[in-house]
């Protein structure tokens, strides 16, 4: 977008009115998107015919699942067969075998390290409160005052 083309707003309703026709824009590319979207799915799921069919056949593929998108997937195969890395890039990815990052691989060794610092702490708490007795500590009356005999208890003598 160009900066010098950009006029200011000078009043409410001109914000507003502008507002209405940049949401409705929006609203139409975003139809126009899903549409296209629609349409690529359309074309990767319809069967192929002829000679893609007998090829992916060579491949050792049924001929059920022979599709365009199936063609698509091994015409990316053949081609990092023969040792283009976009295409075994694209087909690992594709897989959902996309290694982390260092970034990533910190954050799962951090993750880790904590939730292993957090149940080392758990175990000592639970050791801690085996070894306490349960009556260790002296009353103070609080629990008498609780079940009704307060001004007993606290009698100035």
């Amino acid at each position: 977008m160009n900066e010098q083309n950009l006029k200011p707003v000078r009043t409410t309703e001109e914000a507003k009115a502008k507002g209405a026709i940049g949401g409705k824009k929006s609203g139409e590319a975003k139809r126009r998107k899903k549409s296209m979207k629609a349409a690529a799915k359309l074309l990767l799921s319809l069967p192929v015919q002829g000679d893609a069919e007998k090829q992916l056949v060579k491949l050792g593929l049924d001929p059920a699942d022979a599709d365009n998108q199936m063609l698509v997937m091994a015409a990316m195969f053949l081609k990092a067969a023969k040792g283009d890395v976009k295409a075994a890039t694209f087909l690992r990815d594709t897989a959902g075998e996309v290694p982390m990052t260092e970034r990533e691989r910190a954050e799962v060794n951090y993750t880790k390290e904590r939730l292993k610092l957090d149940r080392e702490k758990l175990n000592y708490t639970k050791e801690r409160d085996k070894e306490a007795p349960p009556d260790e500590y002296e009353s103070d009356g609080f629990i008498d005052a609780l079940t009704g005999s307060a001004p007993e208890d606290w009698k100035d003598e």
